[in-house]
């Protein structure tokens, strides 16, 4: 647990199409890319010690809660299309 960064220990994804009827992403797949995508840039402008709290949901009804994380992403269409909600 030491290896991974401030992002990777506070964000959380919802299990979606897995197990959610409702689901019309999968967020728990999603996530960790694009935090892998996002933690460069943290680390360009010396951010990556910084706790960002990023929540990603597959569907609408919110089960990871995005709404109350500093970036907040829930699914609006089939795919990778997603609100963005930031705090």
């Amino acid at each position: 647990m030491k290896n991974l960064s401030s992002i990777r220990k506070n964000f959380m994804a919802s299990v979606a199409l897995n197990t959610c009827l409702l689901a019309l992403a999968e967020g728990q797949r999603d996530l960790p890319n694009l935090i892998g995508k996002i933690e460069p840039i943290l680390k360009k402008y010396k951010l990556e010690k910084e706790n960002i709290i990023i929540r990603m949901t597959g569907c609408s009804n919110g089960c990871s809660r995005p709404y109350l994380a500093e970036i907040g992403l829930v699914v609006v269409f089939y795919g990778l299309y997603y609100n963005l909600y930031l705090i």
